[in-house]
């Protein structure tokens, strides 16, 4: 990108002299002088504020893979009317665990969403999280 200013003769005196005893040109110069002034902040921009990366980290739910294999598993046996009273009582507790863990997902999120002063809908879009109506 190319910007044209004019400076006061003084200024651009003082800015071809500096250049000059570094030995290279002034728009050389003047780049070197912005780029230590003004870093970049692009990447500064787009960073996460730390509460909200906190909040982030928190969203997921902690279920291990091995657990909602079998819940599903339990899930399938009880629809089919398989499932044991042993089977059915361990169904019982993960869905608990389950249960807990979206409550402590949705509090996490409202704040998110509070956060960012955005709905808690519109927050659960942004994220491409979807409730799942069984």
């Amino acid at each position: 990108m190319s910007i044209t200013i004019q400076l006061n003769p003084s200024l651009e005196n003082r800015l071809r002299e500096n250049a000059s005893k570094k030995g290279i040109g002034v728009d050389q110069f003047v780049m070197q002088f912005l780029e230590r002034n003004f870093p970049e902040t692009a990447a500064a921009s787009l960073a996460v504020p730390k509460r909200e990366a906190e909040l982030l980290q928190k969203i997921n739910l902690d279920i291990p893979a091995q657990t909602w294999a079998l819940y599903l598993e339990l899930k399938a046996k009880r629809s089919a009317n398989t499932a044991s009273s042993a089977e059915l009582a361990t169904l019982l507790g993960i869905t608990e665990k389950v249960e807990a863990a979206n409550v402590q997902r949705l509090t996490v999120l409202a704040e998110l969403a509070q956060l960012r002063n955005v709905s808690l809908h519109d927050l659960m879009e942004q994220l491409g999280l979807t409730p799942n109506h069984e």
